[in-house]
């Protein structure tokens, strides 16, 4: 199994911890709410205040689904649905990852370095005899020291300057 699966089926738990408090600590209050809404309409209506917030969202909350025509879907099965289908697709991405994915071993495809025979001791200004020389090239020239215009800088230089 690839860790790539693993580390997806982890997505579940905290997703379980949203669920749960999706549907123990939001879903019961927000249910509350209106109920206690409708029960303050109806003792406003009985005043004569024209007051429906409440029975309209009960009203309209619930729907049908093409699958089933004749139930109606709440909230609370809207949200099972939900986390349902979201948990569900975790542990489909979670199968093609975790067995579909296999990892394949990495080759190595740099080329291996270049190293002198060990029997060589040459000087350092030597030319490798595993590097071929070439002959024709003409020779650079030898570069020429510079000459300082001025008093030296360095703190240690021994050089007298008259002056």
């Amino acid at each position: 199994m690839s860790i790539s699966g693993l580390v997806v089926v982890s997505a579940i738990f905290p997703l379980a911890a949203f669920y749960f408090m999706d549907r123990l600590w939001y879903d019961r209050p927000l249910d509350g709410s209106v109920y206690a809404g409708i029960e303050a309409e109806t003792a406003l209506k009985d005043l004569g205040y024209k007051v429906d917030l409440g029975s309209k969202i009960k009203e309209h909350s619930p729907f049908k689904l093409w699958l089933t025509k004749k139930t109606m879907i709440r909230s609370a099965t809207k949200m099972d649905l939900f986390y349902a289908i979201l948990a569900g697709s975790l542990l489909l991405v979670a199968g093609f990852l975790g067995f579909g994915i296999q990892p394949q071993a990495v080759v190595d495809k740099t080329p291996p370095p270049i190293v002198a025979p060990p029997e060589a001791n040459l000087p350092a200004d030597a030319a490798s005899p595993a590097l071929p020389t070439n002959t024709s090239a003409p020779a650079l020239p030898v570069p020429q020291p510079t000459v300082a215009a001025g008093p030296s800088t360095w703190p240690n230089d021994r050089r007298k300057f008259s002056g």
